[in-house]
């Protein structure tokens, strides 16, 4: 599945570049809703450039309630980036090639054969051992060397296994995929969620997320990638 970024790229010459403020903070707010679509869904880096955008979306990325100006927004960026924009019905278009590309990011299948952590640097070569003193000739003996310790990581390891534990619970009509995203999205909250409602872990995922479902369906989206965004 596609690795859970927390960040992404944002180029330096957008200090030296003739944009207003409005158009800035909507470029960065909209890069960061592909960063967490593309995360989230799954989605190949083709599909993470495009997509729709509902009229709620809109209005949290240009911060503001009125449809119109939110439209103006995104047009203005697109008049300054290869974005294109094409408002149909109650949605909004978009297609922005070159964000995924900068992003660098990779598509699905070519992200599952990645190894699941990233190899670590190879180990300093030890310094080599002091020449022997007179005593140590004479008697025999050298001193022996000191076993390296290697480094684990205790509360990753244990959370992967939480997360490996809850795949089963995966919902009919669900992706595997998403819904390991889900998981790792939401795991703490989910762990919150047990705490307070003294329930156990398994119960609790299963839980929060038909607490979700129904708050979305109450908003008219019902969809499950909707559930799992």
């Amino acid at each position: 599945m596609t690795r859970r970024k927390h960040w992404f790229r944002v180029a330096d010459s957008i200090l030296e570049d003739d944009w207003d403020d409005k158009t800035l903070a909507t470029a960065v707010r909209l890069m960061a809703y592909l960063n967490t679509r593309w995360a989230r869904n799954g989605l190949s880096a083709a599909e993470a450039s495009e997509g729709e955008l509902s009229v709620r979306q809109v209005s949290v990325i240009t911060r503001t309630s009125r449809r119109d100006v939110g439209q103006k927004c995104l047009q203005r960026l697109a008049n300054v980036t290869d974005m294109t924009i094409e408002s149909v019905g109650e949605v909004t278009r978009f297609s922005w090639p070159k964000w995924s590309e900068f992003q660098g990011l990779r598509d699905l299948e070519a992200a599952r054969d990645l190894p699941e952590k990233i190899p670590s640097a190879p180990a300093p070569s030890p310094a080599p051992s002091p020449a022997p003193t007179r005593e140590e000739k004479e008697s025999g003996k050298r001193p022996k060397k000191v076993a390296e310790a290697t480094a684990i990581s205790p509360p990753e390891a244990a959370r992967q296994q939480r997360i490996s534990r809850a795949l089963n619970l995966c919902p009919r009509g669900c992706q595997r995929d998403q819904w390991q995203a889900f998981l790792e999205v939401n795991l703490e909250a989910i762990e919150v969620y047990a705490q307070g409602r003294g329930e156990t872990f398994r119960a609790a995922v299963m839980a929060f997320y038909h607490q979700r479902r129904r708050r979305l369906h109450e908003a008219g989206m019902v969809a499950i990638g909707d559930v799992l965004t």
